[in-house]
């Protein structure tokens, strides 16, 4: 399948299981990037921003690959970041081409709700309170203290 097609069905996958959650789509090499869908919600960026963003996304693209090769689990398809008002889908391919799909919120909301069920419970502790918690002292007892419960490992 070439690209085009490749593209095309995977944009038709995204509008039908998406739907009106879809933001923006955008495609990218080493040396340029389209964006495939949403180009109204990104106009308010200047060309120099959208660069920077696509930039962002092809050195994380290296890191990806370089982490793909110090962990020993396979291949490294996709990263996802949650942030409130948007979740970012990156879909790693071969020779630095990247897509980058951003959605509403609800378009991941079980994702969104064990992540937030997550950090929910970590809330009383200094260093997950939130962005002033960096300046909070650290934990003095190591992660592995805490008793998993029964079926936990140990």
């Amino acid at each position: 399948m070439d690209e085009r097609t490749a593209f095309r069905a995977l944009f038709a996958y995204l509008r039908r299981t998406a739907g009106g959650s879809l933001r923006t789509v955008v495609r990218y090499d080493r040396e340029s990037y389209q964006v495939l869908y949403g180009a109204d919600a990104l106009s308010t960026y200047t060309d120099d921003e959208m660069g920077a963003f696509v930039d962002d996304f092809r050195e994380e693209h290296a890191a990806d690959r370089r982490r793909e090769r110090m962990y020993d689990v396979g291949s490294l398809e996709s990263t996802v970041r949650l942030f409130d008002d948007t979740v970012v889908l990156h879909l790693l391919g071969a020779d630095d081409v990247g897509v980058v799909v951003s959605l509403y919120p609800e378009a991941a909301s079980d994702l969104s709700s064990f992540v937030a069920g997550c950090h929910e419970r970590l809330s009383d502790c200094p260093a997950f309170a939130g962005p002033d918690a960096a300046d909070s002292p650290a934990s003095n007892g190591p992660a592995d203290a805490v008793d998993p419960g029964p079926g936990g490992p140990g």
